[in-house]
Protein backbone atom coordinates (compact mmCIF):
# COMPACT_ATOMS: atom_id res chain seq x y z
CA UNK A 1 0.00 0.00 0.00
CA UNK A 2 1.56 3.26 -1.44
CA UNK A 3 0.48 6.56 0.36
CA UNK A 4 1.46 10.00 -0.81
CA UNK A 5 1.26 12.06 2.62
CA UNK A 6 4.42 13.51 3.65
CA UNK A 7 5.51 17.29 2.92
CA UNK A 8 8.81 17.33 0.35
CA UNK A 9 12.37 17.68 1.16
CA UNK A 10 14.17 20.54 1.14
CA UNK A 11 17.58 21.34 -0.72
CA UNK A 12 19.16 23.70 1.70
CA UNK A 13 22.03 25.34 -0.86
CA UNK A 14 18.84 26.39 -3.29
CA UNK A 15 17.37 29.69 -3.23
CA UNK A 16 13.66 30.48 -4.71
CA UNK A 17 13.97 27.05 -6.43
CA UNK A 18 17.47 27.34 -7.88
CA UNK A 19 20.79 25.77 -6.95
CA UNK A 20 24.00 27.59 -8.17
CA UNK A 21 25.83 24.36 -8.63
CA UNK A 22 29.26 26.02 -9.34
CA UNK A 23 28.50 27.60 -5.94
CA UNK A 24 28.80 24.17 -3.81
CA UNK A 25 32.17 22.91 -2.76
CA UNK A 26 31.22 18.79 -2.53
CA UNK A 27 27.61 18.15 -1.69
CA UNK A 28 24.18 20.13 -1.83
CA UNK A 29 22.35 19.20 1.75
CA UNK A 30 19.05 17.58 1.42
CA UNK A 31 16.91 18.15 4.55
CA UNK A 32 14.00 15.75 5.39
CA UNK A 33 11.83 16.94 8.31
CA UNK A 34 10.07 14.18 10.71
CA UNK A 35 6.75 13.01 10.30
CA UNK A 36 4.01 11.60 12.36
CA UNK A 37 4.42 8.27 13.77
CA UNK A 38 8.12 7.81 12.97
CA UNK A 39 9.01 4.54 14.60
CA UNK A 40 12.49 2.14 15.41
CA UNK A 41 12.86 0.53 12.14
CA UNK A 42 11.15 2.95 9.14
CA UNK A 43 13.51 2.40 6.35
CA UNK A 44 13.40 6.43 4.42
CA UNK A 45 15.18 6.45 0.81
CA UNK A 46 16.05 10.27 -0.60
CA UNK A 47 15.94 10.26 -4.21
CA UNK A 48 17.36 12.76 -6.44
CA UNK A 49 16.49 12.22 -10.32
CA UNK A 50 17.96 14.86 -12.69
CA UNK A 51 16.53 15.64 -16.67
CA UNK A 52 20.04 15.58 -17.72
CA UNK A 53 19.92 11.86 -16.57
CA UNK A 54 21.87 11.37 -13.26
CA UNK A 55 20.03 9.79 -10.34
CA UNK A 56 21.33 9.33 -6.37
CA UNK A 57 19.93 7.72 -3.63
CA UNK A 58 20.55 7.08 0.31
CA UNK A 59 18.83 4.77 2.35
CA UNK A 60 18.47 4.72 6.16
CA UNK A 61 17.02 2.80 8.54
CA UNK A 62 15.84 4.05 11.80
CA UNK A 63 17.78 2.44 15.03
CA UNK A 64 16.71 5.25 17.29
CA UNK A 65 14.39 7.49 18.00
CA UNK A 66 16.01 10.42 14.92
CA UNK A 67 16.61 13.88 15.68
CA UNK A 68 14.76 16.15 13.61
CA UNK A 69 15.31 17.50 10.65
CA UNK A 70 17.50 14.87 8.68
CA UNK A 71 20.18 16.50 6.79
CA UNK A 72 21.22 14.00 3.90
CA UNK A 73 24.81 14.29 2.02
CA UNK A 74 24.32 15.16 -1.69
CA UNK A 75 27.16 14.41 -4.22
CA UNK A 76 27.90 18.22 -6.14
CA UNK A 77 28.41 15.68 -8.98
CA UNK A 78 24.99 14.57 -9.07
CA UNK A 79 23.62 17.91 -10.00
CA UNK A 80 26.79 18.77 -11.94
CA UNK A 81 27.70 15.93 -14.37
CA UNK A 82 26.35 16.26 -17.65
CA UNK A 83 24.60 19.83 -16.87
CA UNK A 84 22.62 21.75 -19.40
CA UNK A 85 20.75 25.26 -19.60
CA UNK A 86 17.46 24.68 -17.72
CA UNK A 87 17.95 21.49 -16.47
CA UNK A 88 16.25 20.33 -12.95
CA UNK A 89 16.15 18.35 -10.26
CA UNK A 90 13.13 16.57 -8.61
CA UNK A 91 13.91 15.40 -4.92
CA UNK A 92 11.53 12.99 -2.99
CA UNK A 93 11.39 10.73 -0.37
CA UNK A 94 9.75 7.46 0.67
CA UNK A 95 9.30 5.67 4.25
CA UNK A 96 8.40 1.82 4.29
CA UNK A 97 7.15 1.62 7.43
CA UNK A 98 7.36 -1.28 9.32
CA UNK A 99 3.36 -1.50 9.29
CA UNK A 100 4.17 -2.07 5.92
CA UNK A 101 2.70 0.98 4.49
CA UNK A 102 4.87 3.30 1.78
CA UNK A 103 4.44 6.50 1.80
CA UNK A 104 6.16 8.92 -0.71
CA UNK A 105 6.66 12.97 -0.15
CA UNK A 106 5.64 15.26 -2.68
CA UNK A 107 7.92 16.13 -4.95
CA UNK A 108 10.73 19.11 -4.51
CA UNK A 109 11.81 20.70 -8.28
CA UNK A 110 14.76 23.14 -8.47
CA UNK A 111 16.25 24.48 -11.49
CA UNK A 112 19.82 23.97 -11.85
CA UNK A 113 21.96 26.89 -12.99
CA UNK A 114 26.05 26.65 -13.71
Amino acid sequence: MTQTTLPPPALLEAENGVLKVSSLDKVANGRVDGYDEARTGDAITLEVNTSTGNAWEYRLTLTTEPTWPLVLAIPKDVFAKSLVPKATAELFYTVAGTDQVIRTSAKLTVHLIP
